[in-house]
């Protein structure tokens, strides 16, 4: 919802379904780079409402979060 929000230029209704999806993300810790992917739509979120320093450090979060998951790939072979 928040993509579809974001793609639109529809700022202002975007940030809380990415917010809470990225609370369920985190929340499963699963495998998978969702959170990384949650992230990076923030980042063009902050980046494009001209919120630079939020931008940054969400993209910050978003590295270190597909790190982790290339960390875990290979966990179960």
């Amino acid at each position: 919802l928040g993509d579809f929000y974001l793609q639109r230029s529809r700022f202002d209704e975007a940030m809380p379904p990415l917010k809470r999806a990225l609370e369920i993300a985190e929340a499963a810790q699963g495998k998978s780079n969702l959170s990384a992917r949650i992230l990076t739509r923030m980042f063009e979120l902050y980046w494009a409402t001209g919120q630079r320093d939020d931008a940054l450090s969400v993209a910050e979060r978003a590295l270190k979060a597909a790190e982790r998951s290339l960390d875990t790939e290979g966990e179960d072979l």
